[in-house]
């Protein structure tokens, strides 16, 4: 907050600590902003994937985001959609002024994307992109801080709703669990081989799937036969961040008790 007060620009940038970025990323983007009257940009940085955690789990989180939020729709500004990442978000001075800045939405976990809806609300033009080279962090090192980072806001994120999380986690179950058990079962008990070939199947068309995708955000692909695993740990995760919100529990993070007003 203060350094907005003290900000004398027509454009701020909110950027987290953690985050590298690239010599070209502010004067590239804020000259494509201004060419193509956007009012608030907003990227998604690539990702720096170190442990063996990381490299499974953080690219099943990104694959499964990018269902929920589209690039696409978030850019359109006839679509009701709106997001934005905090870990880079340029705006216009104006735009933050009207819409009340963050002091607006204080107390809110997804700041970020609550700050996107407000500025397309108001009629501002949004951008949201990866950053492709411009930016990289790395957001987390171990499995503790990937699982009670993303328990905070993963649910949110869904959009807090309890049918679309049983839709998530029975999308994700049909299309990575339940072939990969049926594999792993057929090693101790017969199973048909009808539906042995069936779950092989699926496996190899989700593998080669996930492999371009993971290829496309950014991630190294060598873990995507690992995915099952993966998507077993990420609707454990959805499914506790649930609980902590719609449980009233809230998160404890960075020492303090994150809780989204209802």
């Amino acid at each position: 907050a203060r350094g907005v007060c003290e900000a004398q620009g027509e454009w701020l940038l909110f950027t987290d600590a953690d985050t590298d970025h690239a010599p070209h990323a502010l004067r590239e983007n804020l000259a494509f902003a201004q060419r193509h009257h956007i009012d608030m940009l907003s990227m998604t940085p690539d990702q720096e994937c170190v442990s063996v955690w990381e490299k499974l789990l953080q690219p099943t989180i990104f694959e499964t985001l990018s269902h929920w939020f589209s690039y696409r729709r978030i850019n359109d500004q006839r679509d009701e959609q709106a997001a934005g990442n905090g870990q880079y978000i340029m705006i216009r001075r104006s735009l933050y002024d009207s819409i009340g800045g963050h002091e607006g939405i204080k107390g809110c976990i997804l700041e970020d994307v609550e700050l996107a809806r407000r500025a397309k609300r108001a009629g501002g033009k949004l951008w949201f992109a990866p950053a492709q080279g411009k930016i990289r962090v790395r957001m987390y090192h171990t499995f503790a801080e990937i699982w009670n980072g993303w328990a905070k806001n993963l649910y949110l994120l869904q959009g807090r709703s309890m049918r679309g999380l049983l839709r998530t986690s029975a999308r994700i179950t049909l299309l990575d669990v339940a072939p990969a058990t049926v594999l792993m079962l057929s090693t101790w008990y017969g199973i048909h081989a009808g539906l042995l070939a069936i779950a092989g199947m699926m496996l190899m068309v989700r593998w080669a799937k996930l492999h371009r995708r993971w290829r496309e955000l950014g991630f190294d692909t060598h873990y995507a036969p690992l995915h099952p695993l993966g998507s077993g740990i990420f609707i454990g995760l959805l499914w506790y961040s649930a609980m902590r919100h719609e449980g009233g529990f809230g998160i404890a993070w960075k020492g303090r008790q994150c809780k989204e007003p209802t």
